[in-house]
């Protein structure tokens, strides 16, 4: 029988294959699940303009299947970190901050203008 941490992680590959999403980092193209984040600026302060929002969050797996299709293997040579840059769409983000859920072995991104 399978254990809730795996069929957490075969969860989430099925989510980023339903809703795929190419991003390149490092010259390398991967495949994600994402969101968009608003990108509204200036907003006033009582409409959030106090806190800086990603403009884009993008979450994956640190781990994918094999060609075997069974087997889960490190999806990064080197994961995306906080300052590095990430393209989705021909644009450039500035990857502020992210975050790592052990229990899925997701990888969050939250991604801000590069001009920023």
């Amino acid at each position: 029988m399978a254990t809730l941490a795996e069929v957490d992680k075969k969860n989430m590959l099925n989510v980023i294959s339903d809703v795929p999403l190419n991003f390149v980092h490092s010259s390398t193209t991967y495949t994600a699940a994402a969101t968009m984040g608003s990108l509204v600026k200036n907003k006033p302060l009582e409409t959030g303009g106090l806190f800086d929002e990603p403009d884009l969050t993008i979450t994956t797996t640190l781990q994918k299947l094999d060609t075997d299709g069974t087997t889960l293997v490190n999806r990064f040579s080197t994961a995306p970190a906080a300052k590095d840059l990430v393209t989705v769409d021909g644009t450039q983000y500035r990857v502020d901050s992210t975050v790592e859920d052990e229990l899925t072995s997701a990888l969050v991104l939250n991604l801000i203008s590069k001009h920023r």
